[in-house]
């Protein structure tokens, strides 16, 4: 039984109060934060559930391949904690910290209880979870065929009941648990379907990994795009063009 994990909540409190203030040059390697316990009960409705995701989040490392050595340089993302009655104070490692938020294709960010999150809700299921998490959180945007998606994850249905029995089920649970909170990413699945032969039969699987940051930071850029967007229409059309507007509005933030 898992205790208490608000992941997201948890990253929604830092994303305001430490991720946007962090400066870009820090010598001493390390970032200290203050959260006071106020702003704490304002996300979360005890301290004591605050510190349980926390317990959470400080289990995370970041892992760094380096291409000319082929060497994997590994940092915990907190080095230190400490809880008062007036509130915690956070220890981040810098280095770890700014991979953990602008990670690319050589960072891995590895958290056990997450994983383990993730395998157990996707235990009935009957395929390896454990490897399909690894998939998903070193990859971005994964691209593969059916057949070798079952092979890896030891999967026996046909490609016809692929979609219907694993794929749409595994999208679903995973959304439900970024909802819920206790995942901080959601994936998204689409399939290639041949132009040839009745229904269409399944030739390739894509998975996109999309992270709670990345979430946050896309709805935080959301009004200066769509400012860059209008100012150009101005520029470009000499007519009205509220339905325009009002069609780049209705649109997500990514789109934008």
């Amino acid at each position: 039984m898992f205790h208490y994990n608000q992941i997201i909540t948890l990253l929604n409190i830092f994303d305001d109060q430490i991720y946007t203030t962090l400066s870009e040059e820090n010598v001493s390697g390390t970032v200290n934060s203050f959260i006071s316990s106020e702003t704490i009960l304002k996300y979360f409705s005890t301290r004591e559930e605050f510190i349980l995701s926390l317990s959470v989040y400080i289990q995370t490392i970041i892992e760094e391949k380096i291409e000319s050595s082929q060497d994997i340089l590994a940092y915990p993302l907190v080095r230190k904690i400490k809880s008062t009655k007036e509130g915690v104070e956070i220890i981040h490692d810098y280095k770890a910290l700014q991979l953990y938020l602008h990670p690319y294709e050589q960072i891995t960010i590895l958290n056990s209880f997450i994983k383990a999150v993730f395998v157990n809700a996707l235990s009935k299921y009957n395929l390896k979870a454990d490897i399909l998490y690894d998939l998903l959180t070193q990859n971005s945007l994964y691209s593969c065929t059916p057949e070798s998606l079952k092979a890896t994850l030891g999967i026996n249905y046909t490609n016809s009941m692929l979609k219907m029995r694993i794929l749409d089920p595994v999208e679903s649970t995973i959304h439900k648990l970024y909802q819920n909170g206790e995942l901080p990413f959601y994936i998204s699945i689409t399939v290639e379907k041949s132009l040839f032969g009745s229904g269409g039969k399944i030739i390739g699987v894509n998975f996109e990994t999309n992270n709670h940051l990345a979430v946050l930071r896309l709805a935080r850029l959301r009004p200066c795009h769509i400012q860059f967007i209008t100012d150009k229409l101005i520029e470009l059309l000499p007519f009205d063009y509220p339905f325009l507007e009002e069609g780049i509005n209705q649109l997500n933030d990514k789109a934008v």
